[in-house]
This record gives structure tokens, sequence and C-alpha cells, in this order.
């Protein structure tokens, strides 16, 4: 019954969880969507359609299918590395002194990698960007470029961007291994400290065993919930870029408001002119209404 309750529980939760993240995905989507509509076209023409294809691909994806899967996998973790630290504890007294340190070292370990994890995140997003456009560019122009035989110029391109987000990928890998090498070291040193105080203790076998194999737990959920929570904030990343599209003005709504409308004539607009003028060797066309 107990483990029926709780599988319930954790089935429940993590359901709640998973609508709660997806909800909030699908509105920044339709937001950034209706927003991306109603910018000016000075947008379009400053902004790569590879930029803001990536928005809407890469990043949407993350925020649907990864971060919340992070997010979830790392408050699990959390939850049962104090869990485990209070059975560890409780078995053997000495082990919630020596658990101090040991977390301080931990905290000091994360905190020096996390932010790098996001900013390398960060680059590997921002040179994604320039394969899309270099893409879509290509099919824009597919047929010039069969023409002036160009196809060695334009896949020569496009490897050398791949090669160049492939360096941010393998960066990141070769820093979570850096942090898993550590992580690795740091639980050894838990698992050594439970054994010496099991031994040194005259604790009773069945305590020593369940120490035993709770710390050799508390190591596996120390290196995944350190992987989820950097992972948590790289993935916001995609979150960040998302939200950077949402701060452009935009256009006029395509409804007049009420209290502009009153102000204004019967029968407004009657004409229209259109006035061409230069400034800083770019050429606007401005319409007004008469």
């Amino acid at each position: 019954a107990l483990g029926i309750t709780y599988s319930l529980i954790t089935f429940f939760r993590t359901l709640r969880f998973m609508y709660t993240t997806v909800e909030a995905a699908v509105s920044l989507h339709n937001r950034l969507l209706q927003h991306i509509l109603r910018l000016p076209k000075v947008f379009f023409d400053t902004n790569p359609a590879g930029r803001i294809l990536n928005r809407f691909s890469r990043d949407v994806e993350t925020m649907d299918s990864v971060l919340n899967q992070s997010l979830i996998q790392f408050s699990n973790c959390f939850a049962s590395y104090l869990a485990i630290l209070v059975v560890i504890s409780i078995s053997t007294k000495w082990f919630g002194i020596a658990i101090i340190p040991l977390t301080i070292i931990y905290v000091i370990i994360q905190r020096y990698y996390i932010p790098t994890a996001r900013e390398l995140q960060r680059i590997e997003s921002i040179t994604r960007s320039p394969i899309y456009s270099k893409f879509s560019e290509a099919l824009a122009g597919v047929a010039t470029i069969r023409a002036y035989r160009r196809e060695e110029y334009f896949t020569a391109a496009s490897d050398e961007l791949m090669e160049l987000n492939a360096y941010a990928f393998v960066t990141q890998r070769a820093a979570a291994s850096w942090l898993a090498m550590r992580l690795d070291f740091l639980g050894l040193i838990i698992l050594t400290c439970a054994a010496v105080l099991c031994i040194s203790g005259n604790i009773s076998p069945a305590l020593a065993g369940l120490c035993l194999v709770y710390a050799l737990d508390l190591t596996r959920y120390l290196k995944h919930g350190t992987a989820m929570a950097s992972k948590t904030e790289s993935d916001f990343n995609s979150v960040e870029r998302v939200v950077q599209y949402l701060q452009p003005p935009t256009e006029a709504p395509e409804e007049t408001a009420p209290d502009v409308a009153a102000t204004l004539p019967a029968g407004w607009p009657a004409g229209g002119r259109s006035i061409s003028k230069s400034r800083l060797q770019c050429t606007r066309l401005l319409f007004t209404c008469v």
C-alpha cells in the first residue's frame, strides 16, 4: 500500500509539473509569434532569417521537451539527497559533522561549473543561428547557385559554420566530463567517510549495510543533480532568447483604440500621399494619411 501511494503521488506530481511547464512554453510561443508578426519591416532587415527560425525551432523545442525534464530530475535529486543525508546521519552520528565541509566543496564545484556551462550553451546557440541563415539563403537562391556553379562554395561555407558550432558542442561535453570526474572523487570521499564511521562506531551490521548502500546512492544523486542543475540553467538560455525577441516595439495595433478613434473626424482618412526621406544613406517611404 505504501509503494502504491508513493507511486500515485509521484505520478500526479510529475503530471502536474509537466502540464504547468508545457502550458508556460505554449504561452511564450504564442506571445512570440504574435509579437514577431507585429514587428516593423526594419526588424527583418537587420535580423537574419536563421536567427528568427532558431527561436521557433531549437529554443521552443528546449522549452517544450527538455527544460521540464531537467527541472523534474533536479528536484527529485535534491529531495533524494536530503533524505539520504538524514538516513546516514541517523545511522552514524558523526557523519553529520563530516558532511558540512563536503557539502561546501560540492557547492563550490557547482558554482564554478554552472556559469561556464551556461555561457557555453549560449555560445552553442549563437553559433547555430548562422547555419540556419546560410541554409535558408541557399534554398532561396538554389537556381542562381547552380547557374553560376557555386555549389562547392556554399557547401564549404556551411561546413565551416557547422564546424564552428561543433567546437562549442565538444567544449560542452569536455566541461561535463570535468565536472563528472570531480563529483566522482567527492562521492568516493563520502563513501570512505561513511565506511570508516561505520567501522569505528561499532554500529550493527544492518545499519552499516543501510548506511553504505545509501552512501553509494548519494554519489549518484550528487552527480546527476549537479548535471541537471547546470543543464536547467543552460536550458533557460532558450527562455532568455525568446523573451529577448519580445522586447522590440511593434507597429500600431490593427484596430484604433476607442479613445483615439473618438477624436478623429468622420470619414477619416479621406486620402493619402507618400513622402520619401533620405537619412543616413537609407531611403524609407513614410505613408501619411490626410
